[in-house]
């Protein structure tokens, strides 16, 4: 069933119907919709509800969101995230590659092999064709893969098993004698729902603000506040800036985007281990585009040119 938080009388019905949730999953992004569709085929009679501070929109709407994230001097683009169920995929998404050692640098609960298994598996049921590591390419090269039209993952969500409450942001959630309770705001009031448990799945940023919220209110005993929100990954997208000399031995045209059979290709560069420990990244890297790609967009001046001072 779909539960509009902007409308009085469907949450009337929403009240209505106390529905003891097995699972509520805050998110109704990729990771949300996927969640919900495999732990139902794990296990068909759960109870599930998506819990999503966006609408139903479409790509249109969701180019138009007001989502800029402030970052440094650096104005990142509106499409780095999207509030709305479906998430990025309303927009874009399906770009794949393989993890490095590198990049991981031994702050994941996991190893590089089992996030790559798991990534080809993703791939594999997704249909996406995954890039091989390419023996001609630089230490700090990587090649990226996507097809021209990306899956929305609203078909994997099936409201006739899964309940989904839009227009509704969780500010805050609690654990009590084994049971999970979540602060919803809406339009229209305000909900607190209960679960048996709850799973965030609303973007690093947003999860991070939602766990460290619930902390200040002293509604969370059972974290790290020191290392909250330290070691996490987004996916922030900005132009960062023109190249106008490069090396005579240099092929820049390698890096460039290309595409084959509705498949579109590109080679990223990723900054090198002795930045990103100094700027304290996870990881980081730079696409190339041909001027007239971008002619239109602003140019960002950063003080700190990374990309010439390391390769040209």
């Amino acid at each position: 069933m779909i539960f509009d938080g902007k409308n009085t009388e469907s949450l009337k019905s929403f009240r209505k119907l106390k529905v003891d949730y097995d699972i509520q999953i805050i998110g109704a992004g990729i990771a949300g919709i996927s969640l919900s569709y495999f732990l139902l085929k794990k296990k068909s009679n759960l109870k599930i509800l998506l819990l999503e501070r966006g609408g139903f929109i479409n790509k249109p709407d969701a180019v138009k969101q007001n989502n800029f994230i402030k970052f440094a001097k650096l104005k990142i683009k509106k499409d780095s995230r999207i509030f709305g169920v479906g998430g990025t995929s309303l927009n874009w998404g399906n770009i794949v590659s393989y993890f490095t050692e590198d990049e991981m640098n031994k702050k994941w609960p996991l190893s590089t092999i089992q996030l790559n298994n798991y990534s080809l598996k993703a791939a594999d049921l997704l249909d996406i064709k995954f890039p091989k590591k390419d023996k001609r390419l630089g230490l700090n090269e990587r090649k990226f893969l996507y097809p021209k039209n990306p899956i929305n993952f609203n078909k994997y969500l099936d409201t006739s098993k899964v309940d989904v409450m839009y227009n509704s942001q969780v500010i805050s959630f609690n654990e009590k004698n084994n049971k999970t309770y979540s602060f919803i705001k809406t339009y229209n009031g305000s909900l607190k729902i209960q679960s048996s448990k709850l799973i965030l799945c609303a973007g690093t940023l947003e999860n991070v603000k939602l766990i460290k919220d619930s902390y200040k209110l002293g509604k969370l005993v059972k974290v790290n506040i020191k290392v909250l929100g330290k070691f996490f990954m987004n996916h922030p997208k900005f132009l960062l800036g023109e190249i106008d000399k490069v090396k005579n031995n240099l092929n820049i045209k390698k890096y460039l985007l290309k595409k084959n059979k509705g498949l579109f290709s590109y080679i990223g560069i990723s900054l090198p281990k002795k930045i990103k420990n100094k700027k304290k990244l996870l990881n980081s890297y730079v696409r190339f585009k041909p001027k007239f790609e971008y002619i239109l967009e602003k140019k960002i001046k950063s003080s700190d040119n990374f990309l010439k001072r390391t390769y040209y």
